[in-house]
């Protein structure tokens, strides 16, 4: 039996193995062959919908780095750390 995964490859569920498609390999072959023999592999699991924001919280994070934080304190001006943390607390909500 067989598993979809969600970049186009295709996991054998006897051992593990991941394989390739479209079918360029003798794997993959026997993956085709199993599939025209009227089989149907396992749907792909869901990709959690929280990583999408996790990355989006990880991107604005990086935008604040060493020199935005010393000029911050240096000039009182926080405005744009600010605008980042708003930003990332309105995506932690949506968790």
């Amino acid at each position: 039996m067989y598993k979809l995964n969600q970049n186009s490859t295709v996991t054998r569920l006897s051992d593990g193995a991941c394989i390739t498609l479209p079918a360029n390999e003798s794997e993959g072959w026997k993956y085709l062959q199993w599939l025209s023999a009227g089989n149907t592999p396992a749907p792909a699991d869901l990709p959690d919908p929280r990583q999408a924001i996790y990355t989006q919280i990880a991107a604005l994070e990086a935008t604040i780095t060493p020199r935005r934080l010393r000029e911050a304190l240096l000039t009182g001006d926080t405005a744009f750390i600010d605008s980042v943390d708003t930003q990332i607390a309105t995506l932690r909500g949506d968790i």
